[in-house]
């Protein structure tokens, strides 16, 4: 099961990393009752599979984060490039 919700939150990152506040939204609370689940239940194992769950969390919303600002530059480029394209036939038709 966490396997699962592990794969669940990493494809679904790269789904909503587009918009940051639903990145957040949507990884933090799956991967925040996982962690409490195993926190709660104690033994060693689960206190280990908790750590490594956080530091999954982490490095999920590390390169979600990076993902979304390589999309809004993108996106930024692309409508310069547009911008500069008409002008330049602006110019050329001049």
């Amino acid at each position: 099961m966490i396997v699962v919700m592990m794969g669940t939150c990493a494809t679904g990152a790269l789904s909503v990393a587009a918009l940051r506040p639903a990145l957040i939204r949507f990884i933090v609370p799956m991967m925040a009752g996982l962690i409490g689940a195993l926190v709660l239940h104690g033994d060693a194992i689960s206190l280990f599979l908790a750590a490594t769950c956080a530091a999954f969390l982490a490095t999920t919303l590390k390169f979600a984060q990076q993902q979304h600002r390589v999309l809004t530059q993108s996106l930024v480029t692309r409508f310069e490039k547009e911008a500069l394209a008409s002008q330049l036939s602006v110019q050329m038709a001049a």
